[in-house]
């Protein structure tokens, strides 16, 4: 039997993609979202990162490592600030 692939081949392509977003996402958006006079260097998916949500612009913030190690530890805190969706929200893919 052959190794099953860490990754497929279409997250790959999807990976490609999202290199190049991110990058023009993060120029756009320099500041940290949470920490304004932190640099952004991550992007947090409010929503997850599922499906379409993983591309979906809508749905990203610009973050700095500090506030996206906060918004996973602190979620109550992070949906109080509008930095991450509501209960029930997690997952739920964009309109088309």
């Amino acid at each position: 039997m052959g190794r099953i692939p860490p990754m497929s081949a279409k997250r790959r392509e999807e990976m490609k993609i999202y290199g190049k977003k991110r990058k023009a996402f993060l120029a756009k958006n320099p500041k940290c979202a949470v920490y304004p006079r932190r640099k952004a260097t991550d992007i947090h998916h409010m929503r997850g990162r599922a499906g379409k949500l993983f591309l979906c612009e809508d749905y990203w913030l610009a973050v700095s490592r500090e506030a996206h190690i906060k918004i996973g530890q602190e979620p109550q805190w992070a949906r109080d600030n509008g930095y991450l969706c509501a209960k029930g929200e997690w997952g739920k893919q964009p309109e088309e």
